[in-house]
């Protein structure tokens, strides 16, 4: 079965999202860094901020999975748009992070 044209055009912008979602993911862990060794701490952002990592991270590897499990049957199209939603979750994370840098941290 021939896939069309332009599926492969969307297949090929889901894959540069793919990348663009790892690196979102490698830019929020370096932040992350930052933030735990610097001064200004606020307990609640980092609670919050870890929560949505785990939440980031089982989406990146279901996207994973799904797209070394079906790279044989080719109905792979999934796979980059859950592997997005990981990347979704680490921008969240990164602004928790940022917010939880702010002097005024309060959530009040």
């Amino acid at each position: 079965a021939d896939v069309p044209a332009w599926y492969k055009v969307v297949m090929a912008f889901q894959v540069i999202g793919c990348i663009f979602t790892f690196l979102a993911f490698f830019i929020t862990i370096f932040w992350t860094n930052r933030h735990f060794r610097s001064e200004i701490q606020c307990p609640c952002y980092n609670r919050v901020a870890l929560a949505t990592y785990i939440v980031a991270g089982i989406f990146i590897l279901l996207g994973i999975i799904i797209l070394v499990g079906k790279t044989k049957t080719k109905q792979i199209a999934w796979a980059p748009s859950v592997t997005g939603f990981g990347g979704a979750f680490c921008i969240i994370a990164a602004s928790f992070i940022r917010w939880g840098q702010q002097d005024d941290h309060d959530l009040k």
